[in-house]
């Protein structure tokens, strides 16, 4: 088994371990944050997206009928970070305790560092 399946095979048994724990989101492998692992953590992640997209479609009609920089971001900026906000508590809340992390950890032999 080559160093890429080995990897896939460790992440695929690691986010089912956390599955049956519950969370909706497992810490990403390389850098900090999350990655949606059920269909829950998924839905919530496409929401938040479709948030955000509707925020930027606001501030460009917005920013046509305001002719201001400032004002568009007065209007757009708390809905934006409300929105923000609220996927990070979920995922916060739902998911692993996010760490700094650059490579796969294996539970007997330490870490598969990326290359």
């Amino acid at each position: 088994m080559n160093q890429i399946q080995e990897s896939i095979e460790i992440l695929r048994q690691d986010y089912e371990d956390l599955r049956q724990k519950g969370y909706w989101f497992a810490a990403k492998s390389f850098g900090w944050g999350w990655v949606p692992i059920t269909w829950q953590g998924w839905l919530g992640t496409l929401i938040y997206v479709f948030l955000v997209v509707g925020d930027i479609i606001a501030a460009i009609a917005f920013d046509k009928i305001s002719h201001s920089v400032g004002n568009t971001l007065l209007f757009v900026a708390p809905s934006f970070l409300l929105h923000t906000t609220l996927f990070l508590l979920l995922a916060y809340g739902k998911g692993e305790t996010p760490t700094w992390r650059w490579g796969i950890k294996r539970k007997d032999e330490g870490e598969i560092r990326g290359e």
